[in-house]
């Protein structure tokens, strides 16, 4: 790699640190913890799921009960890939936090089964965004998946 090449790729490595680690993002403020869950959920689209996820904000490891819902109409693109904004209602305990998403469901070759790439904003209970990706068999009425980001839930 040429010295002028590595210097840049440096440089932009050091701007996104600085962004993300700015006074006032989220990682940067001490409040926020990361967030790592997986879990599954079963039912259907007009009914919403409903299921149980494992997860871990920061070093503390939960049982959770997880609920999904579909919030809107969701649009299909030509290729058959769906977007579709949803919510869902996490309940650790004594504590619940709640997310609007948006979600994209990419076909696979297997019918009705869709790979879920979802971008989750916490809206009520706390504050945070994460990524979820998983499998959603729309035949089956099941979907597996896992999450990752930053939390602060509301005591």
């Amino acid at each position: 790699m040429r010295p002028t090449t590595l210097l840049s790729c440096a440089l932009i490595v050091s701007i996104v640190l600085l962004a993300i680690l700015a006074p006032g993002s989220a990682l940067a403020d001490s409040r926020y913890q990361p967030i790592m869950a997986s879990g599954e959920v079963f039912g259907a689209p007009e009914t919403g799921y409903a299921g149980e996820a494992e997860v871990r904000i920061g070093k503390e490891v939960y049982d959770a009960t997880v609920r999904t819902f579909i919030t809107g109409a969701p649009v299909v693109d030509p290729d058959g890939t769906m977007h579709a904004p949803t919510m869902h209602i996490f309940t650790i305990g004594s504590r619940t936090f709640v997310t609007n998403d948006k979600a994209t469901l990419h076909p696979t070759p297997a019918i009705g089964v869709y790979r879920v790439l979802s971008h989750m904003q916490v809206v009520q209970g706390g504050t945070g965004h994460m990524i979820a990706h998983g499998t959603a068999d729309m035949i089956a009425g099941t979907i597996t998946w896992r999450l990752s980001g930053v939390i602060d839930v509301d005591d």
